[in-house]
């Protein structure tokens, strides 16, 4: 619907589903980001799912069976997790041959993806660097 009044479609997703919906994915967006946490053992950690980078590379690679220049971008959330792993970010994503990386810092104080309230100072602190280790970063 929004493609047909001429507005582009970006599909932000972890992968996780990405292979079995490939073909509709292709049809129905422009671009597609997937949130890449870091190398396989750092990003399957981060997502606490035991193949959750093989679940990723399998989809973008279904996605490129369907539609072969379809722009697929990383997006990188800088956690405590993955603050030392920035660099093999980049090598995986061009390892896997998508189009570019961002990086953001986590969200720690808001109710998106799905909070029903912020996240506790106990959580926050998990996820979030400390002012030092922002600093060394």
């Amino acid at each position: 619907m929004l493609r047909s009044i001429g507005c582009r479609v970006t599909l932000l997703t972890a992968g996780l589903l990405l292979k079995p919906q490939a073909e509709m994915v292709t049809q129905c967006v422009d671009d597609v980001i997937v949130s890449l946490d870091g190398p396989r053992t750092v990003h399957n950690s981060i997502r606490r799912v035991r193949d959750a980078f093989e679940q990723m590379v399998q989809g973008i690679g279904a996605l490129r069976q369907f539609r072969p220049a379809l722009p697929i971008r990383a997006r990188c959330t800088v956690q405590r997790l993955n603050r030392f792993s920035l660099g093999s970010v980049i090598e995986c994503a061009k390892t896997i041959g998508l189009t570019s990386v961002s990086f953001l810092a986590a969200d720690l104080t808001s109710t998106a993806f799905n909070r029903p309230e912020p996240w506790s100072r106990d959580r926050a602190e998990r996820v979030g660097l400390t002012p030092q280790e922002a600093y060394e970063l």
